[in-house]
């Protein structure tokens, strides 16, 4: 999640990708991205963090609790 978190922030730093919106202050460029980032966050975290617990193998559910007297 970390290198998910860091790619999509430096992807969407004004002026690495795009540059929204053409010509405004830096404040309005700034809040701009901001919104792009939490936008492409919100509906993406979820299928990014059960991806990640694919690949590294992690199981949710009781078959991941340990065993009593283990």
């Amino acid at each position: 999640m970390f290198v998910y978190v860091f790619l999509l922030f430096f992807v969407l730093t004004p002026g690495v990708l795009v540059y929204l919106p053409p010509k405004s202050s830096k404040m309005i460029t700034a809040a701009t991205h901001a919104l792009l980032f939490a936008l492409v966050w919100t509906f993406t975290h979820k299928m990014v963090w059960r991806l990640s617990h694919k690949v590294e193998g992690f199981k949710e559910g009781k078959d991941n609790k340990p065993k009593p007297g283990k």
